[in-house]
């Protein structure tokens, strides 16, 4: 059997520890601990993730939705950092859909592809 330590809560900085809503213990979102405390946490995935085939109004109502479960979300920015950091595929994460993250990362690449070395 394998151990994992977790860090001691007294060793996560005060700016990044926060409480659970459910438990009240220290959470540490620079190890990804922030999942715990998203607005998404007690809805059902299906929101967040097309099924096959979905098209249309039924897919921008669906993602409307999901979007504004995300508004108000207390790590948005976390989630919507770590979707763009590992290109994640599928789903909507910190607000952004597929589509938006693929533009998103379009639009980076060709800012990045226009800058000349120094």
């Amino acid at each position: 059997m394998t151990c994992i330590s977790a860090r001691a809560p007294n060793t996560v900085p005060a700016s990044r520890r926060e409480g659970t809503p459910r438990t009240g213990l220290p959470v540490d979102r620079d190890r990804g601990d922030w999942r715990l405390l998203g607005s998404c946490r007690n809805v059902e995935s299906s929101l967040f993730f097309s099924p096959e085939g979905e098209r249309g109004r039924d897919r921008a109502r669906r993602e409307a939705h999901a979007k504004r479960v995300c508004q108000d979300c207390p790590v948005l920015t976390e989630c919507r950092e770590y979707a763009l950091a590992v290109a994640e595929p599928y789903g909507t994460w910190g607000g952004m859909s597929e589509n938006d993250r693929r533009r998103h990362l379009r639009r980076q690449a060709t800012r990045g592809a226009g800058r000349r070395p120094s």
